[in-house]
């Protein structure tokens, strides 16, 4: 006996399957079994129906009967009611498809298979490749259709959709995770090429794999091409593809590139080549490069594929890594303040860093110096690793001092770095207290501060309490309290109040000697890691 208790524990048993992600035909399967198990039905299908060739595709299908005949996974829709469902978006009940007149393959197909009653729903869904869908349900006896049925049906069908739509959003959903994993592997490989010294034409090919499309890097100065893939594979290969490129194309084409990205901007054009006595017009998109706000060359992509967020990103990336590769070797700052600085500039790559080495400068003109690294670290900034750190070092007169100075410089980027500090820095940006705790394991002690005063810092932040400031002020007044409630603007009562609570819950108080030297440390240290100021001497 059908009951809407069993109906509704057939639902929540399917429910639960489609929430725990198993197969897709595996639960659109158990919807057709619950409909016909719990809705009456002998048999039914869920089938995809594709309008354009006129065939309705069976997708899944439950016949208790299957095993007595091979049934056509295939039907014409010439003969079904499936597209009156789709177009009407309702239902569509046959009530006896041996009479019915509407439907005349029905009527013949009911006798050769013995059936009666028809029910075919829409899914307000679509399969892999687009299609609509539907859920057709067959009884071999004329079967009523009371309102409570045809809601329970309308329940299957929804569900059906829900876990369509599901499946297709996690498949959508891998595959863009699976796009961004190649594009993150892609973007290092090449990041690694060019921080390595690697060629360009090793970096070209890397910016094939990256944006899969033909690409052409322009280089400006050198009056350069490097091609990686052919824009036209069907006519020239790549090898064919270079070569075309290398009798007398090359200045034609970089002219027009230059042309097009005088401004500064990308765009959407055309490259023409003279080729086998005609023209060869290719479409392309042409992104400038530049160093420093000058445009030093181009990257040209062919049949570029339409671009989202993620192809923006690896876009940007490539321009980057061929931005650094075009000033690796020399950077030229031409005389004409304020946006030249009148220095020339050697580079070195070590790792993943720059090495410049640059004519020493004394005096005022330590201020070009200055100005020079800003513009570096501002160039820099809009690489994928994130803020760079510049530090200027010494003057070096001898071979001894690099080495020197190489170990101050670097001693203060762990600093830097410990600190959660970029930019353009100097010793006098950190001050002495940074300095001795560079060389200290900087997890040694931000551990002894978090021991020391973590607790208060946090009950701070996340109750807006002043409780740290009120011990900072108490120990630069020297433990005294008038002082320190007169200088925090506070009766001594309330700053009393405050030191006894400061005691009841972190069970700190400055009573000894060691311990207010403990406390005066932690707090320069939190202050330093915080990148404040400390307010006490």
């Amino acid at each position: 006996m059908l009951t809407p208790v069993s109906q509704m524990h057939s639902l929540r048993e399917v429910a639960s399957r489609i929430n725990s992600g198993v197969d897709l035909p595996g639960i659109l399967f158990d919807l057709v079994k619950a409909a016909c198990d719990h809705g009456g039905w002998s048999m039914g299908s869920i089938m995809s129906i594709d309008v354009g060739h006129g065939y309705a595709h069976v997708s899944v299908r439950h016949d208790p009967t299957l095993l007595r005949r091979q049934l056509e996974d295939r039907w014409e829709l010439a003969t079904s009611p499936a597209l009156l469902a789709l177009r009407t978006g309702e239902p569509v009940y046959i009530p006896d498809a041996r009479a019915s007149e509407e439907f005349p393959g029905y009527r013949r197909e009911a006798f050769e298979r013995d059936y009666r009653s028809v029910l075919v729903m829409p899914l307000t869904s679509v399969d892999a490749e687009g299609r609509p869908m539907v859920l057709s349900l067959i009884s071999r006896d004329i079967k009523p259709l009371p309102s409570d049925d045809l809601a329970f049906m309308g329940m299957i069908a929804h569900l059906g959709a829900i876990a369509v739509e599901r499946e297709q959003r996690l498949w959508a959903e891998r595959r863009a995770a699976e796009e961004q994993r190649r594009a993150l592997h892609a973007q290092g490989a090449l990041l690694q090429e060019v921080l390595s010294g690697g060629s360009a034409d090793a970096l070209a090919a890397r910016l094939d794999e990256l944006l899969r499309c033909a690409v052409l890097v322009v280089d400006f100065a050198e009056n350069g091409l490097v091609a990686a893939g052919s824009p036209a594979p069907v006519s020239y290969d790549e090898a064919a593809w270079r070569t075309l490129l290398a009798t007398g194309q090359a200045d034609p084409v970089i002219a027009t590139v230059k042309a097009a990205v005088a401004d500064g901007e990308a765009k959407i054009g055309s490259i023409s080549i003279d080729a086998g006595g005609g023209k060869l017009v290719l479409p392309a998109l042409i992104e400038p490069l530049s160093v420093d706000a000058d445009i030093v060359g181009a990257l040209v992509l062919f049949d570029a594929e339409p671009g989202d967020d993620l192809r923006r990103l690896m876009l940007d990336s490539a321009k980057f890594a061929l931005s650094v590769q075009m000033m690796r070797s020399v950077i030229q700052f031409r005389p004409g303040p304020p946006r030249q600085h009148g220095l020339s500039c050697h580079v070195i790559t070590i790792g993943t860093g720059l090495v410049c080495l640059l004519p020493a400068q004394a005096g005022e003109e330590r201020e070009r110096l200055d100005r020079f690294a800003q513009r570096l670290v501002e160039t820099l900034r809009h690489g994928p690793r994130g803020e760079p750190i510049a530090v200027i070092g010494g003057v070096c007169d001898g071979l001894d001092a690099y080495s020197g100075e190489w170990e101050r410089a670097w001693r203060m980027l762990r600093i830097a770095r410990s600190f959660r500090r970029s930019g353009v820095l100097s010793a006098l940006d950190f001050g002495p207290l940074p300095m001795l705790i560079g060389a200290a394991d900087s997890a040694e002690v931000r551990a002894f501060v978090e021991g020391s005063i973590g607790r208060v810092a946090s009950h701070d932040r996340e109750h807006g309490t002043p409780y740290l400031e009120t011990l900072t002020a108490y120990l630069r007044a020297g433990c005294r309290s008038q002082p320190c409630a007169d200088a925090m603007a506070l009766h001594v009562t309330t700053l009393r109040y405050r030191l006894a609570r400061i005691e009841e819950l972190f069970q700190i108080n400055p009573d000894t000697p060691e311990r207010r030297f403990t406390l005066e440390l932690a707090l320069k240290m939190h202050d330093v890691i915080e990148g404040r100021t400390a307010a006490y001497p």
